[in-house]
């Protein structure tokens, strides 16, 4: 739309002002966005990012170097000729006066990589959105439209926008990037706060919303995003001795979900959450197994009947949350995806699996949706979906860990998100 007050039209004048992205900043995106592979069969393969052939003789350990270009590459075995990589979204956030206003500006570039043997990559830089904070904390939006429906950006021209949402239509101009910019400047206040270019998984207004709180602006500056982004406050109060040890430690926690479950587990068996041998396991997968197996040991059998009770009575409360969900039905090949429609399911979904879908209590999780993916009829991976920002939570198959079909799982419910949103807001 056209700007009509005088810090929409500041922010429409100043937005041409602002510099493209330097190769310095493509190829430090391109560097954490894209793995450099080759497709290879049996007999032949190619590079692809030159698209020429490769030696697969010299493949070491799904490992080769280029002869053409020079890069080492990760083998892929596939008769793809082409295929594409991308949807990864870079932030740059910067300072800048104009016209009597200071601004924090965040910009967010989408990087696509499309590849196409015989042929060099082609790399596709779009900027798609732009945040325009104004110190006194007006917000103005200057972007590319969004299509309400998938929330995909249409790459026309930028202007003003509104935040818009009617029911399940929603345009959200705010997204969260995949990285920020090593170079990207912060209001001093904010750099205080633990919030710089390290930050992920949350947006830079997310980020300001979380700080508010002593705690999270702690984990913040230790650069545990993710358990921000994961957790809910109750689970950091609950938790924050065993948080402040990984802190202290220096541990590093790659999968917050996993990690809750574990010092739950441990809770449960009386260890001491105050003590790094428990807290900060070297194989933090390998500890969450063999303590989640003792808890099931000691539930197994006596508890059997006591799950089923407590089915009996958390069931008609996730049913009437949930039952909106139950007509939903994915399928590619011999992999159907549906939800899980009772709490009795997720008794069996746990055992089969191995996993603590049931002992997590994740059917009383009000913002998420948990699904089975099924090879003939039997489980091999569940998902959970936030029903916040309609991605993918987590997916994991036996004892927590990704099936072999776990890539074809991910896009199949990828490529159908917007049915789940649709049906959330219907």
């Amino acid at each position: 739309m056209k700007p009509k007050t005088k810090i929409q039209i500041a922010v429409s004048r100043a937005s041409k002002l602002l510099p493209g992205l330097s190769k310095e900043q493509i190829q430090y995106a391109c560097d954490d966005f894209f793995i450099k592979k080759a497709y290879c069969t049996k007999n032949a393969g190619f590079c692809l990012e030159c698209g020429e052939d490769i030696d697969v003789s010299q493949i070491v350990r799904k490992r080769v170097t280029c002869e053409n270009c020079g890069e080492k590459l990760r083998i892929v075995q596939t008769r793809k000729r082409k295929d594409f990589d991308g949807n990864y979204y870079f932030a740059v956030a910067q300072l800048m006066h104009y016209d009597n206003y200071d601004f924090q500006v965040v910009r967010v570039f989408q990087f696509i990589k499309f590849f196409r043997k015989g042929f060099k990559h082609d790399l596709r830089i779009h900027e798609v959105t732009q945040n325009w904070y104004e110190a006194s904390g007006k917000h103005v939006i200057y972007s590319c439209l969004i299509n309400g429906f998938n929330g995909s950006y249409c790459l026309g021209e930028m202007e003003i926008r509104n935040y818009g949402n009617r029911g399940w239509y929603t345009k959200n101009y705010d997204i969260t990037p995949d990285l920020y910019c090593f170079k990207s400047q912060f209001r001093p206040e904010y750099l205080q706060k633990g919030i710089s270019h390290k930050l992920r998984y949350m947006t830079l207004n997310g980020a300001i919303n979380k700080v508010v709180e002593s705690k999270a602006e702690t984990l913040m500056k230790a650069g545990y995003y993710e358990i921000l982004a994961n957790w809910n406050y109750a689970s950091i109060y609950n938790f924050w001795p065993a948080l402040k040890i990984c802190m202290r430690n220096k541990y590093k926690i790659k999968d917050p979900s996993i990690y809750l479950d574990l010092l739950k587990a441990l809770q449960y068996l009386n260890k001491d959450i105050h003590n790094s041998h428990f807290v900060c396991p070297k194989n933090m997968r390998a500890a969450h197994d063999f303590y989640i197996d003792k808890v099931d040991k000691i539930k197994y059998g006596k508890e059997l009947a006591n799950h089923l009770k407590k089915a009996d009575k958390e069931n008609p409360k996730f049913i009437k949350q949930k039952s909106n969900f139950f007509g939903l039905e994915l399928q590619k090949g011999r992999i159907k995806i549906s939800p899980l429609r009772s709490v009795y399911e997720f008794l069996n979904e746990g055992e089969v699996l191995k996993h603590c879908v049931f002992k997590g209590e994740y059917y009383n999780r009000k913002y998420s949706l948990i699904l089975s993916a099924r090879i003939n009829n039997k489980p091999v991976e569940t998902i959970e979906i936030s029903l916040r920002d309609y991605k993918i939570s987590q997916a994991y198959g036996y004892k927590n860990k990704p099936s072999k079909h776990h890539n074809q799982i991910v896009s199949l419910v990828d490529n159908n998100m917007d049915k789940i949103r649709k049906i959330a807001s219907s």
